[in-house]
C-alpha cells in the first residue's frame, strides 16, 4: 500500500502544504528575534546562535533590526503571549509592539 501511494505522490508532484501543517499543528515554527544592531559582534553572534539553533529544532528564524531604538525593541509580553484564539494564526500576528 505504502507503494502505491508513494507511486502517487511522485506522478502528481505532490508537495505538501506547509501553511496547512502549521495550521493544523497550531505552531509556525517561526521565532522572531529584535537586535539592536547587526555591526555590534556581540548582537551578529548572538543572532547567528539563535538561528543555528533554532535550524536544528526545524525552526526559522525572523530577524529585525531595531536600529537601537527603544520603541522598536520594546515589546509587551502581555500582547505577545499567545492564546488559544492566536494559537493557529501566524507568529508575527500575534506579536504586538507598545506604542
Amino acid at each position: 500500500m505504502r507503494a502505491r501511494v508513494q507511486q502517487a505522490i511522485d506522478e502528481l508532484g505532490y508537495r505538501p502544504n506547509l501553511t496547512a501543517r502549521h495550521l493544523r499543528k497550531g505552531r509556525t515554527g517561526i521565532i522572531a528575534l529584535a537586535v539592536p544592531e547587526f555591526g555590534n559582534p556581540y548582537f551578529a553572534e548572538l543572532a547567528g546562535e539563535v538561528v543555528d539553533a533554532a535550524a536544528r529544532h526545524d525552526y526559522t528564524v525572523l530577524v529585525d533590526h531595531t536600529s537601537s531604538s527603544a520603541r522598536r525593541s520594546c515589546w509587551s509580553a502581555r500582547d505577545s503571549a499567545p492564546t488559544s484564539s492566536t494559537a493557529s494564526s501566524s507568529a508575527p500576528s500575534t506579536w504586538r509592539r507598545r506604542t
